[in-house]
């Protein structure tokens, strides 16, 4: 039984608004494999110790999730895979990816990389990725925050150029375009 189907089933069981431990460990209990010497079950989050730490005692963060958030979450990730869901997206619409290479959730960069390929495979005209290796989920808290922060920073920026003078190549309203222009 995949995941999404054992959500299903806990949810036809116990309801849909009810926390689920085993449901939260099929899910995420994988995430810390790759990380040596855990101290919390949320160290893949990020190498900042005391972010993990101020993540672990924020009560709005490391809760065990209901058996319907995990079901939608899951139907959620499934249906941005299928290739109808891509193939109706918007061709002309920017997208970037960004992720930590040592980050579980996108495969430790591959899963990202495989899902820059299906975007291009589907058509997008314009997909870009940056993928920042020892970085784990929360790239922006990461011990070397101040650096991640100006390498993001600088990539959003660079994208968003990129797009701005696209944009302004096909725009055919001269006041819209000199508008584009000075951005």
């Amino acid at each position: 039984m995949d995941g999404k189907a054992a959500c299903e089933a806990v949810c036809r069981k116990n309801g849909d608004r009810v926390p689920n431990e085993k449901l939260q460990g099929l899910v995420f209990s994988g995430y810390n494999k790759r990380v040596e010497h855990p101290r919390t079950p949320f160290d893949w989050i990020c190498r900042d110790d005391r972010c993990v730490d101020s993540y672990v005692a924020d009560p709005l963060c490391g809760f065990t999730a209901t058996a319907g958030l995990l079901r939608d979450m899951l139907t959620g990730i499934l249906y941005i895979q299928k290739p109808a869901s891509l193939a109706s997206m918007n061709k002309d619409l920017p997208v970037f990816f960004i992720a930590g290479g040592d980050d579980p959730v996108g495969s430790y960069g591959k899963g990202v990389r495989q899902t820059v390929e299906k975007f291009k495979k589907a058509g997008m005209k314009d997909v870009s990725v940056r993928i920042y290796p020892l970085c784990r989920h929360e790239i922006l808290n990461e011990i070397n925050r101040v650096e991640e922060k100006i390498k993001v920073k600088r990539a959003f920026i660079q994208f968003l150029q990129t797009d701005i003078e696209m944009l302004a190549e096909n725009e055919t309203d001269t006041e819209t375009k000199a508008e584009l222009k000075k951005l």
